[in-house]
Parts: structure tokens; sequence; C-alpha cells
């Protein structure tokens, strides 16, 4: 039933909305505990919420100031439910182009490495921006290249 007495003429997604945000403030947290059990309910709240909502609320957290935030966000990002999401994918790319300003070697692998997870097969803007990171890089970022590609482009 409703909680708290709210009618049932209560928009769905406006809840939904509601919660999928209070979860993702716990993103937030300075106390590393608090931001794994969020990320923990925000895959499982993808059962019963609008998956891309829940990854752009995540993907947010990707331009956070503080690095904790910034790893817990990518690495919630990489889970396999985000598969072919292109929220998830959009979120990426984004810090990726962010990062490649800044030209830090692992989060650029970190990142590409994110990018594999949840690519599908064949999507044309991620293809299109792997290639750059082929050549004119450190090993691990090409290598993470590399692999971004032969996923991509497998069938």
């Amino acid at each position: 039933g409703w909680v708290g007495g709210q009618g049932g003429d209560h928009c769905v997604r406006k809840d939904s909305h509601d919660t999928i945000a209070q979860v993702g403030d716990r993103l937030d947290s300075t106390d590393a505990t608090v931001r794994e059990s969020a990320v923990e309910a925000l895959i499982l709240m993808c059962d019963s919420h609008p998956i891309g909502d829940i990854a752009s609320c995540i993907g947010r957290r990707l331009g956070n100031e503080r690095s904790e935030v910034r790893s817990c966000a990518l690495a919630a990002l990489s889970h396999q439910r985000f598969r072919g999401e292109d929220q998830a994918i959009d979120a990426l790319l984004h810090l990726l182009e962010a990062e490649e300003e800044l030209g830090d070697c692992k989060t650029l692998t970190d990142v590409l490495t994110a990018l594999g997870s949840v690519s599908s097969v064949g999507h044309k803007g991620v293809l299109g921006v792997v290639t750059r990171y082929m050549q004119g890089y450190e090993y691990p970022v090409i290598r993470a290249s590399l692999d971004l590609a032969e996923r991509l482009g497998r069938f």
C-alpha cells in the first residue's frame, strides 16, 4: 500500500525520480561505506525504476571535485546493468573528453575500461572517440583503447 497516506494519484515517475535523487545524494558522502551501499541500492533499483535516470544520476557525480566520489561513480557506471544505456555511455564520453585535457593516464585508462563494460557492440559514438587514444598516449591508455575497439567491433 501507500506509505504515509499518499494517494494513488501520485505520478509514479515523480516518486521514482525523487527516490533516485535521494539515494544518489548518498554517493556524495564522505563515508566510503555509505557510498558503496548507495551504489548497491541504485543497481538494485534498475529493476523497478527508469535505468536511464539512474545512469544520469550517477553520471553527474563524474564531475565531482572529490576524487573518491568520482571513482565511486565510475565504478558504478561500469556495472553490466548499464550496458548499452546511452546515458551511461554519454556520461563516460563526457568524462573522457574532460580528462583528455588533464592528460591523467590512470583516469583515461579507467574511463576507457568502464566504456568497455557498458558500450554496446558497434556503438558509433564510442567507436569514433576511441581511435583517438590509440597513439600518442602512455601504454595503458593505448592498451585500454585497443581492448575497447576490439569489444566494439567484434560482431
